[in-house]
């Protein structure tokens, strides 16, 4: 399995042992043991076999991937796929990358509970009304469904549109013209994107949203991203990691614009949030023997073919 972590912009370090705070073994950078505390009370001790257990690490985009199989049988440029991986080079993650908010939680339910809230956009025009309802369901589309769908097994991408006849509150439409927020509407279809971000090239583009198995999203819009990272904890239990990234605000004008991006996007996000649990105890009930999947759902079906492939393979 691979997780992803984006690389902090600018992070030093000057450690030169793992110390384990319980007993304090120490070890070296390189995963090997140098030191165990009270070591002639122990009897047959191997040291050279007593290491940190060794990782797969590698890195695309600026995102560090790690493979708990020491010797996996894909690289990572296999795993993510050529497609992929040149439809989204480009992308100015590292330009973009310098200004982080983030947030996390423990929420008890399955990591797979989680991620599928993500997955899909069906949700929007009902859970989502009230804030960010009508800034993707328009008149021509009231269910907000997605402008286009690709599949790069394992890996899926869904893009948004935007409702090109909303009109924005004073606001947002001061927000707007001071930079880039979480939320973005109306992005032109004409600006210099890579060939898989907004890949129909709608004018009215909102934003895209690329599903990594098996544990990641990263959406990206116009001058910034954000992604989710689902780390499973037990069966019923997930650490549920956001981040959004912009670039740094030159004016304090452009430093409230991203300010009031985040609170709106923390409030929908806090919608979100709102199902999990209540999900969870529903499928703990037994009530329901299955959940009927439609098209706009088609990342979430993939990820449960993917999950199954794996486990009986």
């Amino acid at each position: 399995m691979l997780f992803i972590r984006r690389c902090s912009h600018g992070t030093k370090g000057a450690c030169q042992t793992f110390t384990c705070k319980f007993h304090g073994w120490t070890y070296a950078l390189d995963g090997s043991l140098r030191h165990i505390t009270d070591e002639h009370n122990f009897f047959g001790l191997k040291k050279e076999t007593l290491g940190m257990t060794p990782v797969s690490v590698d890195t695309w985009e600026g995102f560090i991937f790690i493979n708990v199989n020491p010797d996996p049988s894909q690289t990572l440029s296999e795993y993510l796929g050529e497609e992929l991986r040149t439809s989204i080079t480009g992308y100015p993650f590292e330009e973009i990358s310098t200004n982080c908010f983030s947030w996390h939680t423990d929420v008890n339910a399955n990591w797979k509970v989680a991620k599928d809230a993500f997955q899909e956009v069906y949700h929007i025009s009902t859970l989502h009304r009230r804030i960010i309802g009508d800034v993707y369901a328009s008149q021509s589309n009231p269910y907000a469904n997605a402008l286009d769908f690709t599949l790069f097994p394992p890996h899926g991408r869904v893009s948004l549109s935007a409702n090109p006849d909303r009109q924005p509150t004073d606001v947002e439409s001061l927000v707007q013209g001071f930079g880039s927020t979480v939320l973005q509407q109306n992005n032109s279809a004409l600006d210099p994107l890579p060939k898989g971000v907004n890949p129909t090239r709608y004018p009215h583009w909102s934003f895209d949203g690329l599903a990594l198995f098996p544990n990641c999203l990263i959406y990206v819009s116009k001058g910034t991203y954000l992604t989710h990272i689902f780390w499973p904890m037990a069966e019923n239990r997930t650490r549920w990691e956001i981040r959004t990234y912009s670039p740094q605000a030159k004016t304090l004008a452009g430093r409230f614009g991203q300010e009031y991006g985040k609170v709106s996007f923390r409030d929908t996000l806090l919608e979100d949030a709102s199902t999990l649990e209540r999900t969870q105890t529903m499928l703990g009930s037994g009530a329901k023997k299955e959940i009927v999947l439609q098209d706009e759902e088609l990342l979430i079906r993939q990820h449960y073919k993917v999950t199954e492939d794996f486990l009986n393979a």
